[in-house]
């Protein structure tokens, strides 16, 4: 038991150490064990950036002699080819034990898409987003893994095949986890989630197994996450991060509460300096004790609340996306 003196009002209290978890209604459970466990992971299927510029759903704009493209997914979603193929992939998936694959369509019009496209939202380099982007319909959908698919067709006369390539990667990371696809056989007809099926179905197998088993190591390690603690310049911090409150320095405040909220204490910090810290590798439970699945901004905002209410900072915290966020204290 150590004695340091309120963030605040500097008043004497006794300060179990790490630090006590002040702000329960926001804090994770701390152990895997707690809340409900999903056998596999929620997954999401769409279009890659690749089948949308062959199709034509992107628009193109120079910024300052840069071609910045704009993908357009929900347009891409909505293509009755993409949906038969997307239709057919979810089957094959559910009949390859990955049973939680959401219709991307069906739970953005659950969701009021209408008012989702409407609303401002920013990508990390502060740039609004554009109604039907990935970062926008991710968010919406907050899926465990986001599986993009892609196919051409190639013909030779009256036959023809098509090739498919699935990626399917980390939602919250934007990490690789599985990977397939191939050639259809040659046909004369056409029908793609047939096609589909005979390029995929022998290496279905092994797509499933890797993402039930990466869902299986991210519920007992904890969900990968990264943010970035800045103090503002020009702020009321003249030591920034190395300012003492409560007889410790705020990094050591900052990394105690870290230390205390992930699953076995485990993170990283591969900048450290006295205006800002950045923590990647964070592990973080996938419910907190409400049994309420949680991303990142909503683990962050227990952290957030220990610094406004416990130490009288001033902050800001800025979601990017599911697996990251900003939080500047001014």
């Amino acid at each position: 038991m150590r004695v340091y003196y309120n963030c605040n009002k500097m008043k004497r209290i006794k300060w179990i150490y790490p630090l006590i978890l002040l702000f329960v209604s926001h804090l994770p459970a701390h152990s895997q064990g707690q809340g409900p466990k999903a056998k596999s992971p929620s997954i999401v299927i769409i279009p890659d950036e690749g089948w949308l510029e062959d199709h034509n759903y992107f628009t193109a704009e120079d910024n300052q002699g840069k071609t910045v493209k704009t993908y357009d997914f929900v347009s891409g979603l909505r293509d009755r080819d993409m949906q038969s193929v997307i239709q057919k992939l979810q089957e094959l998936l559910v009949a390859n034990k990955c049973p939680n694959v959401d219709d991307a369509m069906s739970t953005l019009s659950k969701i009021d898409i209408q008012n989702a496209e409407d609303e401002a939202l920013m990508s990390d380099e502060g740039i609004e987003l554009s109604r039907g982007s990935f970062e926008n319909i991710r968010n919406r959908l907050r899926p465990d893994v986001t599986v993009r698919v892609r196919y051409y067709i190639t013909a030779n006369g009256p036959e023809k095949y098509t090739t498919f390539n699935l990626q399917a990667t980390d939602a919250y990371t934007n990490e690789p986890i599985a990977a397939a696809g191939g050639p259809s056989k040659v046909t004369t007809s056409h029908v793609l989630p047939l096609m589909l099926e005979t390029a995929v179905l022998d290496k279905l197998p092994n797509f499933a197994d890797a993402l039930n088993a990466y869902y299986v190591e991210t519920e007992e390690l904890g969900r990968k996450i990264r943010f970035r603690i800045e103090t503002a310049r020009n702020g009321a911090l003249e030591d920034g991060l190395e300012t003492e409150i409560g007889g410790d320095y705020l990094y050591d405040i900052i990394e105690n509460w870290v230390r205390a909220n992930t699953v076995d204490g485990n993170f990283n910090v591969p900048t450290s300096t006295r205006n800002q810290m950045a923590f990647d590798d964070v592990r973080i439970p996938l419910f907190n004790n409400r049994g309420q699945a949680i991303d990142a901004g909503n683990w962050g905002r227990g952290l957030n609340e220990l610094l406004r209410k416990a130490c009288g900072l001033k902050t800001v915290m800025t979601p990017l996306g599911l697996g990251e966020f900003l939080l500047i204290i001014r």
